[in-house]
């Protein structure tokens, strides 16, 4: 299914962005999802078996969008703050060790998820004080 939206609509922007109009927020279209799939880890294990792995799932979005932020602010405009979007991902998942230990068995370490990160925010203290400014 998902082949065949992206050789008709040319990339993932192009695909979300119709589904955006149509649903009206990123949370809706979730929403959606979730009630046909059942959990988030579902849709995720899904995308995961067509991707072969976190990274490449990601840097398909990256290479689209632009840049982490881009992709984050996105996200983050469908829920009321960042807090709730990761507390979604954490009572589907267990705890946060599940959710970055997948990552970290991709990333090969916890400096070049970070690094990444940094290079676009431009430092630590931008996205620690969004995060803080929420708790």
């Amino acid at each position: 299914m998902h082949e065949t939206l992206l050789s008709e609509c040319g990339s993932i922007l192009t695909v979300h962005e119709t589904l955006l109009s149509e649903c009206g927020s990123i949370l809706a279209m979730h929403e959606t999802l979730l009630s046909e799939c059942g959990s988030i880890l579902t849709v995720h294990e899904t995308l995961l078996s067509e991707c072969g792995s976190i990274l490449a799932m990601h840097e398909t979005l990256l290479s689209e969008c632009g840049s982490i932020l881009t992709v984050h602010e996105t996200l983050l405009s469908g829920y009321d703050s960042i807090l709730a979007g990761h507390e979604m991902l954490i009572s589907e998942c267990g705890s946060i060790f599940t959710v970055h230990e997948t990552l970290l068995s991709e990333s090969g370490s916890i400096l070049t998820v970070h690094e990444t990160l940094l290079s676009e925010c431009g430092s630590i203290l931008t996205v620690h004080e969004t995060l803080l400014s929420e708790l």
